[in-house]
């Protein structure tokens, strides 16, 4: 079963796009550092170079919702190809370094080529299939079933990014990051979690992934999403 979300489509896309638009500034950001909110200007395209961030919405109660996870080589803000104003925000989940290339020189270097133009809707393609996939799994899974898609989901991204072996993944998240991810409580996380690596799955530490089985990580995931 192949993940579509995990579909190495962008790094391609990516690695041409970041080619084309060499005029950049390179930004760092620390931990939990909102990197841009919902509803502000565009001001370009961020790459992004190391470490992880979300996209997130916050919700009429005040909770958050994690939309997206963000690791080393995804872009970030692409809509702004068409758009002037962020439809959601960017929040660093660890200490991150991203290169910016403004709006204006992105969508000029993409207009001059139609395999860079043609890059930029595989990727906005991709990142609506990575939103449907997503919703599938919070909305479809039992939360045991959520854990283990989203673990698998993890090393999959993981390996694709160059930071993992495909069985094993060191990472930033918390379990409160987790539990807004896939639209869960913290303590009913903490649960689903342990249940995982009571059956031997897998082992999930505050820093660490490594699944132990993966014929049975697949059994629990179950939907090919």
């Amino acid at each position: 079963m192949v993940d579509r979300f995990s579909m190495p489509l962008s790094r391609s896309a990516a690695t041409t796009l970041v080619g084309a638009s060499v005029l950049y500034q390179a930004r760092s950001f620390a931990r939990n550092r909102e990197i841009f909110r919902a509803g502000e200007l565009r001001d370009g395209v961020y790459f992004l170079l190391e470490g992880w961030a979300c996209r997130c919405t916050i919700l009429s109660d005040g909770t958050r919702a994690i939309t997206r996870l963000l690791l080393p080589g995804d872009f970030i803000g692409l809509q702004s190809v068409y758009a002037e104003r962020h439809s959601s925000s960017i929040v660093s989940l660890s200490a991150c370094r991203l290169g910016l290339c403004a709006r204006s020189n992105f969508v000029e270097n993409i207009k001059s080529s139609d395999d860079e133009l043609a890059n930029v809707f595989c990727l906005l393609a991709e990142q609506e299939q990575a939103v449907e996939s997503h919703m599938a799994a919070v909305c479809r899974l039992p939360s045991v079933r959520r854990i283990a898609w989203l673990a698998r989901h993890l090393l999959e991204r993981g390996a694709q990014a160059g930071l993992s072996d495909g069985t094993s993944l060191a990472m930033p998240l918390t379990q409160s990051d987790i539990a807004d991810a896939l639209g869960m409580s913290v303590v009913h996380t903490n649960k689903s979690i342990a249940k995982l690596q009571q059956a031997n799955v897998l082992n999930w530490s505050r820093s660490h992934l490594t699944v132990l089985n993966q014929e049975r990580l697949d059994s629990y995931v179950g939907l090919p999403i």
